[in-house]
Order: structure tokens, then sequence, then C-alpha cells
């Protein structure tokens, strides 16, 4: 009876210990939920499947729990933990470590991820749609894509911002011989000029070839220049990849392009981009992408958006033969 006694007084202990810790630290929950009606008419082979015009309804789900605290020597600690319902379930975990040295990111996919911070996108618009179905290097012969391959399961650093200059760099391990390794890095410059901001941006990866001997390194770059001014932000950017995977299949891509953001009124914002790509190892690839989207805020917390992009591709895998088709996108978004 003693040490039962005993037991029950030492779990009470350990409870109360662990109430007051996890009180020590402050814990937020947000989500989001997508709703999408898709419409899209496609015309061509490569890259195509299905029926050439279909419409579908889709939704996505997303929940993010944050714990962050602060220790008695003023570093700033914070974990998260993301949940998105997309094909079934995807789930994100990582922390950060932050201080008066900048951030150190134990990321994975996707918080605390910095290795690629400063990938620049000119896909401004609402939401990104495309009518076909993407071979294994869909990723970069979009133009205009952040071609910077992300750095999950790794550890990263940012610096602290320095007169306007940022830098970041990281690295990943896949730890199995049939995915590759990542390092990425790249910097960028805020400053003013008259009325307007101006951001200068670099980043780069490389991604080391696959040991199993199933696909080649890829190198990649990112360069971009945002410009606010007002209501409007212009976006410049020229994001490259090039990969030795094979004789046939090596490729050396290039999307240049820009995108225009404007917010109209405190409720309507409208955004429009345009690319396009090539590919240096084969003079037959061409691709032009065109967007614009129109986004109303309906109350807090709620909003409804319109997004059109027409795509037309030459891609090398069967001799330049074209396909193009473009995709509407009507969207619900509500966030808490």
């Amino acid at each position: 009876m003693t040490i039962m006694r005993k037991v029950l007084l030492a779990t009470t202990a350990l409870i109360a210990v662990g109430t007051v810790q996890a009180a020590s630290a402050d814990v937020t929950i947000s989500g989001s939920y997508e709703w999408q009606y898709n419409t899209w008419d496609k015309s061509g082979t490569d890259y195509s499947s299905g029926t050439t015009s279909d419409n579908s309804i889709t939704n996505e789900i997303d929940v993010g729990i944050n714990f962050t605290s602060t220790t008695d020597s003023g570093l700033s600690l914070a974990m998260n933990l993301g949940l998105t319902e997309v094909a079934d379930t995807n789930e994100s975990v990582g922390a950060t470590i932050s201080g008066d040295f900048g951030t150190i990111g134990l990321p994975s996919a996707g918080f605390g991820e910095f290795g690629d911070a400063f990938a620049t996108s000119v896909h401004v618009v609402a939401d990104d749609g495309t009518p076909f179905t993407l071979a294994a290097d869909g990723l970069y012969d979009q133009p205009g894509d952040e071609m910077v391959a992300a750095t999950n399961n790794g550890l990263n650093y940012m610096s602290p911002d320095m007169n306007g200059f940022q830098f970041s760099i990281g690295a990943s391990n896949a730890g199995a011989a049939s995915h590759a390794d990542v390092t990425a890095g790249g910097f960028k410059y805020a400053m003013t000029a008259g009325d307007a901001s101006v951001t200068l941006k670099y980043a780069m990866s490389a991604t080391a070839a696959s040991s199993s001997g199933a696909a080649n390194g890829i190198d990649a770059t990112s360069i971009g220049i945002v410009v606010g001014l007002g209501d409007a932000t212009v976006t410049v950017a020229q994001n490259t990849a090039e990969s030795d995977n094979g004789a046939s299949a090596a490729y050396d891509y290039k999307g240049t392009g820009i995108g225009i953001g404007y917010t109209v009124s405190d409720s309507l914002s409208v955004a429009a981009f345009t690319a396009n790509g090539e590919n240096d190892k084969d003079s037959d690839y061409d691709t032009n992408e065109n967007g614009v989207s129109f986004t109303y805020t309906i109350a807090d917390g709620l909003s409804a958006s319109v997004t059109h992009t027409d795509s037309d591709v030459k891609p090398n895998t069967n001799g330049g033969t074209s396909t193009s088709g473009n995709y509407t996108i009507v969207a619900v978004n509500l966030s808490f």
C-alpha cells in the first residue's frame, strides 16, 4: 500500500512538471481549406493523358500546429507540425533555433527550409494549373517555376538581416542509395530607390547523382528581381536547370518571365504573368505560358479567385510536336 502511494505521488509530480513545461510554450493552431472547380482543354499527344477536355472538383485541407518559446538566454525555439490532405495525406515536421546569429533550421518537407529560400517564380497568379501530365523533368520545363530543389530532412542556416543583405545555405541527406542528396543556398539584397522597393535575389542548388544509377545530378539556378511601387509589384526571373541524365535525356533548361501583381482595392487584387522556356541541348524544344487571376476578399478569412492559364509546349521527347492547352480554376479559400 505504501509503495503504491509513492508511485501515485511520483506520477502526479511528473504530470505536474510536464504541465508546467508545456504551459511555458505558446501553441497556435491554424488551418486552411481550398475548394476548386477545374476545367481544361488540350490538344496534341505529348505530355497529355485522358480526354482533351474535362473538368473536376477538388479540395485541399492544411492544418498547422506551431509551438514557440524563448529560453532564459534569449534563444527563440519553434516547432511545427503540418498536416495536408493531398492525394491521401502528407505530414511535415520541423524546428528552428533563432537568435542574434540568425536562424538554424532543422527541416522536414518545408518548415525551417532555407536552403532555397531565395528562388524566384513569376507564377504570381492565385492558382497554378497545367492541362498536361508532365514527364519526370516537368518541374524544369515549365518556365518561370522555382527550379531550385528543396532541401528537406537536413540542416539549414539563414543569416540575420544585415542592412538589407541576407543569405542562406542548406544541405539534405536522403540516406538511401536510390535518392540524391542536395546542397542549396542563395542571398537577397533589399533596398529602396525613391518610392520603390527593390529586392535582388539569387539561389542555387546541386543535386547529387543517384548512387543507384537511375539519374544523374541536377544543377539549378534562380535569379530574380522584385520591384514594389505603390500597389503594384513586378517580378522578373530567370531559372535554369541542367542535367547530364544520359545522352538522350540530357537537358539544359532556361526559363525567363515576368509577373505583375496589383492591388485594386482592399477587396480586389489582380495578377498576371508571361514566361517562355528553351532547352539548349534541343533546338526543337520551346514553351510559352501566360496566366491571369482575379482574387476577391469576401470577408476576413474568406476569399474567391479565378485563374486562367494558356500553355504551348514543343517538347524534346517527340521531335518538336506541339501541344497546347488552357486551364481555368475557380477557387474558394477559407483560412482560420
